[in-house]
């Protein structure tokens, strides 16, 4: 397989990463400082293994309450013996005019289909919180990476931990997310 290195990879923009004098990073967001250091990583022609980006958002109101019992897509299944491989979450979620509420085993989950534990959680207090917010999410699964143990070819959705609904709500929710697609070994 042939790779394309950072030396033959053009990059679209200039480094924003600067720090303070006593190594704070200032001036940048920390997905601006993941995508520079993304472009640094080697990029297989074929596209598997390639870092990749995507910008999702959650329609407020019926789509976001009901995710518990219906799971919102967030990336799309990569294919016949094909798993995601999610690298960072980031999400911003915009207050609209009414709160949500989520109940206090409803906490959001973003997940591989199918699979049996969270990857990510945001926690019913702050999607129910009176207040704009911007945050990157932790990985909370420290079991088997249900990407590989659940079967291949699976998307990574939104859901609630416990499949529940809120029924009030209508804030919308974006998600940055890094991931590669990567081949299962057969």
């Amino acid at each position: 397989m042939a790779v394309r290195t950072r030396s033959n990879f053009k990059s679209t923009k200039n480094s924003r990463i600067t720090t303070n004098g006593t190594g704070a990073i200032t001036g940048s967001s920390m997905n601006d400082m993941f995508e520079d250091v993304a472009d640094s990583f080697l990029m297989p022609e074929d596209g598997v293994g390639t870092i990749q980006k995507v910008r999702v958002t959650v329609n407020g109101g019926v789509t976001l309450r009901g995710c518990g019992s219906t799971p919102v897509t967030i990336i799309s299944a990569p294919g016949a013996n094909k798993y995601l491989n999610i690298m960072n979450v980031s999400a911003s979620y915009n207050y609209g005019a009414t709160a949500y509420d989520f109940g206090t085993t409803e906490s959001l989950v973003l997940k591989i289909s199918g699979g049996s534990s969270s990857a990510y959680s945001i926690l019913y207090t702050t999607i129910n919180a009176v207040a704009d917010f911007n945050i990157i999410l932790g990985l909370v699964s420290l079991g088997t990476y249900d990407g590989m143990s659940s079967g291949t070819n699976q998307p990574f959705v939104l859901t609630t931990a416990d499949g529940g609904n809120a029924t009030t709500g209508d804030g919308d929710l974006d998600f940055t997310i890094f991931y590669s697609i990567e081949d299962v070994n057969t």
